[in-house]
């Protein structure tokens, strides 16, 4: 099956939603935990959430360059699009063991704005190409 432009483009607009959701929930966790422990077991707030997200944004990331690339056969994006996963991933991972969920928040916003700029590159690069 073949994948249009357009439907490559509809990919990396979802994939910029989801890696904005990403940040605002990271930068809304302080918020959460400062109003109460109580607030930090809403899903917002939970591993499941956390874990939910990284289900929707690496695979839709992936699909999303992907298809960007087969359209634009620039690299670019791939630089902050794959150090953003690298980073979302590890910051997971260390949040289970290592960090607190503040640390693991502010690390994760960097992701996520890594992914945002990686995914509005190959928006960018795939409007520039000729319509197939």
């Amino acid at each position: 099956m073949k994948t249009t432009k357009a439907e490559a483009i509809v990919l990396d607009k979802a994939a910029i939603g989801v890696s904005f959701l990403c940040v605002i929930h990271c930068l809304s966790i302080p918020f959460i935990l400062a109003l109460g422990p109580a607030l930090n077991l809403w899903f917002w707030g939970s591993e499941g959430f956390h874990l939910a997200l990284l289900l929707v944004v690496v695979p839709l990331s992936l699909i999303a360059f992907g298809l960007g690339y087969r359209y634009h056969r620039s690299t670019k994006m791939l630089i902050p699009g794959l150090i953003g996963l690298a980073i979302v991933v590890i910051a997971a991972i260390l949040e289970m063991f290592l960090i607190g969920p503040v640390t693991a928040a502010v690390i994760t916003s960097t992701g996520g704005v890594c992914l945002i700029i990686a995914h509005l590159m190959n928006l960018r690069a795939q409007k520039s190409c000729r319509a197939t």
